[in-house]
C-alpha cells in the first residue's frame, strides 16, 4: 500500500504568500513575488516517492468536485513538505506538481500555484465551517488500495521497543512556546507512542476540568442535557450519515471480523441515534443536547501542532431539535452563549452568514 501524495485541503478566506529566497537548485522562476488569492480551495501537497501523474490527477478531480460543492471557482496548489518524511526528488515532484495545476486548468477551474523550490512566507484564514479543513492521501495503486491491510509483526529488541517509548522532544523550541510552558508547568507532556494526544497531568487536569465545569455550568441553566455515546463504532454509520466520504481518510480505523469499525470523529451521527432510541414530544422542545466525549482524527504528523491541533479532542457540538416556530429563539441563545464563553477569555471572533446551499433540507421560504 503506497501513498505518493498527501494533502492538506482547507478552504480559505484568503492565502497569501510572498518568496523570500530559493531552497533547492530546482526551482521555478515565478513572475510574481507576492500572490493572494480570496475564497478559494487550498491544497497543501507533499509528493511522496513513486512514480504515478495519475494519482495527482485523480486528487486535483476530487478536489474540483469538492470546490464545485462549495461554490469555490479558485484553486490553489502549494508545494508543502512538512506532509511526509519520504518525499520525492524534487525534479519528480515538481513534474507531479505541474500535472497537478494542468488538471485543474482542465477542469475549467481559476488556478494558482506557488512556486516549487523557494521558502516563502505564507498567510493563510480559514473559512469556519466544519468542512474547511481536510487532510487526504492518495495511493499509488488504487487497486491495492482496496485491498485488506496485512500486518507484519516485526519482533523489535528491548532496546528498539524503549526507543518508541518516551517523551517527545521539545528541547529546540523556544521558552516562549506552549509546549515548553505546559512541561515547565507540570501541566501536560507529549509521549512518541501517542503521537497528537496530550498526557494531561495533575495540574493541566485540574484546569481542564474547571473549564469543563464552566461550560457544563453556562449549558445547564440554558436547559442542556449531557450525553455520551461509544466512541467506536461500525462504519456504516458514518456511511449512512454521509459523513464517510468526507472524513474516512482522516479516520483511525480497525476491522473486528468481517466488519470495519472506526472512532468516531464527531458526535453528529452518535446524538441522533440518541433521538431515534424514543419517542419525543412536542413538549420536549427544543431538545438540546451536549456531548464532551473524546473525538478522534487521524491528522498528518505535520499537520499536528502541541494543543492547537491534535488526534484527540473535546468538541461540543450544541445539537438542539427545535421547532420552526423556535428557531429565532434557540439562535438567540446561541450567540448569547457564545458571548459570554467567549467573553470570559477575551477571545475575539467573527461572524458570518451561510446562504442556501443547492442541497439543503427545509424549503426556500423557510430558508
Amino acid at each position: 500500500m503506497r501513498f505518493i501524495v498527501r494533502i492538506l485541503q482547507l478552504d480559505v478566506d484568503y492565502v497569501e504568500f510572498e518568496l523570500v529566497e530559493p531552497e533547492i537548485e530546482i526551482h521555478d522562476e515565478p513572475s510574481e513575488r507576492r500572490v493572494r488569492v480570496e475564497d478559494a480551495l487550498l491544497l497543501l501537497t507533499s509528493v511522496e516517492r513513486g512514480d504515478s501523474v495519475e494519482t495527482a490527477r485523480k486528487a486535483v478531480e476530487d478536489a474540483a468536485k469538492f470546490a464545485s460543492q462549495l461554490k469555490r471557482r479558485r484553486i490553489v496548489i502549494y508545494p508543502y513538505a512538512h506532509l511526509s518524511s519520504d518525499l520525492e526528488e524534487p525534479s519528480r515532484a515538481r513534474e507531479i506538481l505541474l500535472s497537478m495545476r494542468k488538471e485543474a486548468e482542465a477542469l475549467g477551474l481559476d488556478t494558482y500555484s506557488a512556486p516549487f523550490g523557494w521558502n516563502k512566507k505564507l498567510s493563510v484564514s480559514t473559512k469556519a465551517h466544519p468542512l474547511a479543513e481536510q487532510s487526504r492521501s492518495y495511493r499509488s495503486d488504487s487497486q491495492v488500495a482496496a485491498q485488506p491491510k496485512k500486518w507484519r509483526q516485526v519482533e523489535l529488541t528491548e532496546e528498539q521497543l524503549l526507543a518508541k517509548v518516551r517523551k517527545s522532544d521539545f528541547s529546540g523550541l523556544p521558552d516562549t512556546d506552549h509546549r515548553v510552558i505546559g512541561e515547565r508547568l507540570d501541566l501536560f507532556s507529549f509521549q512518541e507512542v501517542s503521537p497528537g494526544m496530550v498526557y494531561w497531568h495533575n495540574n493541566g487536569l485540574i484546569i481542564r476540568n474547571i473549564l469543563l465545569e464552566l461550560i457544563r455550568g453556562e449549558l445547564r441553566k440554558y436547559g442542556y442535557l449531557e450525553i455520551s455515546t461509544p466512541a467506536l463504532a461500525n462504519t456504516a454509520l458514518w456511511r449512512v450519515s454521509g459523513h464517510w466520504d468526507y472524513y474516512k481518510d482522516n479516520m483511525f480505523l480497525t476491522s473486528m471480523g468481517d466488519e470495519e469499525y472506526g472512532l468516531k470523529p464527531m458526535n453528529c451521527p452518535s446524538t441522533f441515534l440518541v433521538y431515534k432510541s424514543k419517542r419525543w414530544s412536542y413538549r420536549d422542545l427544543p431538545l438540546k443536547i451536549a456531548d464532551f466525549d473524546p473525538l478522534f482524527r487521524n491528522e498528518l504528523s505535520g499537520v499536528t501542532s502541541g494543543l492547537f491541533r491534535v488526534k484527540m479532542f473535546t468538541q461540543d457540538d450544541a445539537h438542539i431539535f427545535a421547532a420552526e416556530d423556535q428557531l429565532k429563539q434557540v439562535f438567540g441563545e446561541l450567540i448569547q452563549l457564545m458571548k459570554y464563553l467567549y467573553g470570559v477569555f477575551g477571545l475575539s471572533y467573527k461572524v458570518k452568514v451561510s446562504t442556501m446551499p443547492d442541497d439543503h433540507l427545509g424549503s426556500v421560504e423557510q430558508w
